[in-house]
């Protein structure tokens, strides 16, 4: 609701009528403070009501709020059906807060993959208070239990919980560190003065036309930083076959399965529709929240003109095995 003394009055106008113009996109009331106001606001502070309230408001404003239902809508509310606050925003939270729950954060955890025909599909999605073993082994094997047969790579950031998880429920699969985390990892080795040029060095490892020349490559790059960064060259040894395990795949694929980086555009398409919610009630309302906008992605995928691997590159990982072998990403 807007005081009419809050618009301001353009005098320039329209310039074709001449007419001055009302613009209402911002301006500060310029009367009084309202002596009722004035007086009310005195008085509250002399009576030692200006503490932060309860989360529901105070009861003697919930009573008049029950009253004013009742006497003009004839609507009989009980106490713990009304909330007292200060605009739309906190009414709702409260609201959800009511029974005394807690507002906490919920890990999304999606996991994609692509069929042997070269189509990506988004394959599972799950909401847990932690990614720990427990759940990660709990996710996985529902998606076996689904029917979905694990291929040869398994693309993901260096969460403990997750790499525990993968070696006993997907037998057979090579993981592939995600690159871009595992740069940042290096780059928290060094000193704030030396990222970029570690950085750049680093990534001279992954431009190597095959992986033994790669894996050459990171043994030197390791010997060249190992005086001056001890951690971030422990750090590449250590990493090495994790970090270039997807240069066993045809070189085609390789800008794809590198990183978690595919999976960039979902998590931002999620975060845009949960930023605009920011609260749901339960597990539930989420699932079905980050669901609706899964299968809205997938669909859109799947009805684009041009698959995420073409049949040819696909043919080689065919060739390598009996099965029409999947490879999957997780997040």
């Amino acid at each position: 609701m807007c005081h009419p003394r809050c618009c301001r009055f353009v005098t320039n106008g329209n310039p074709t009528t001449g007419r001055p113009r009302v613009d209402l996109s911002g301006g500060e009331p310029n009367f009084d403070t309202p002596a009722a106001t004035r007086i009310a606001g005195m008085r509250a502070i002399q009576d030692g009501e200006t503490r932060y309230t309860d989360i529901e408001g105070t009861k003697d404003r919930r009573d008049a709020i029950r009253q004013y239902f009742d006497r003009h809508d004839g609507l009989a509310y009980g106490d713990d059906a009304v909330v007292a606050s200060v605009g739309a925003n906190p009414a709702i939270l409260n609201a959800l807060l009511a029974q005394g729950d807690r507002v906490v954060s919920m890990a999304v955890v999606v996991f994609t993959g692509v069929r042997a025909d070269g189509d990506r599909e988004v394959l599972g999605l799950d909401v847990g208070l932690s990614e720990d073993v427990a759940f990660w082994t709990t996710f996985l094997r529902s998606l076996v239990a689904r029917g979905l047969h694990w291929g040869r790579l398994v693309i993901s950031d260096a969460h403990e919980g997750l790499r525990q998880a993968i070696q006993p429920v997907m037998q057979g699969a090579s993981w592939q560190r995600c690159r871009v985390h595992f740069l940042r990892n290096v780059r928290s080795q060094v000193p704030k003065a030396s990222p970029a040029m570690v950085a750049a060095l680093v990534r001279t490892i992954f431009v190597q036309p095959d992986r033994e020349a790669a894996r050459a490559h990171l043994t030197q790059v390791a010997a060249m930083l190992r005086d001056r960064y001890p951690k971030a060259a422990e750090l590449l040894e250590t990493a090495a076959e994790d970090s270039l395990a997807f240069m066993r795949a045809p070189a085609e694929h390789w800008r794809q399965i590198y990183s978690t980086n595919p999976l960039e555009r979902l998590n931002k398409e999620m975060g845009r529709r949960t930023d605009v919610v920011g609260i749901c009630p339960n597990r539930a309302a989420v699932l079905r929240l980050v669901g609706a906008v899964l299968l809205a992605q997938n669909d859109a995928g799947i009805a684009a003109p041009r698959r995420y691997f073409r049949l040819e590159s696909m043919a080689k990982l065919k060739a390598a095995s009996e099965t029409a072998l999947e490879l999957p990403t997780a997040l």
